[in-house]
């Protein structure tokens, strides 16, 4: 199975709300929780990202898309 990644055809600010995104180096996630806003877990952390820094950020998996509703 082909693992679909991060890459520069992908933007941030048009990924829909509930994107999930797995950093494998690093085993964090990180979701998209609105225009703008995306928070990373780990288990010893979370941070605020916004699209910029997603943006500047590739090669993470592309996990799926949870419904925030």
């Amino acid at each position: 199975m082909t693992t679909q990644r991060w890459t520069d055809e992908h933007s941030a600010r048009k990924a829909p709300i509930g994107a999930v995104l797995y950093d494998d180096d690093d085993d964090l996630f990180t979701l998209k929780t609105g225009d703008n806003k995306w928070v990373t877990y780990a288990r010893d952390r979370y941070d605020s990202l916004n699209d910029r820094d997603i943006d500047g950020d590739r090669g993470d998996q592309l996990v799926g898309e949870l419904d925030l509703a």
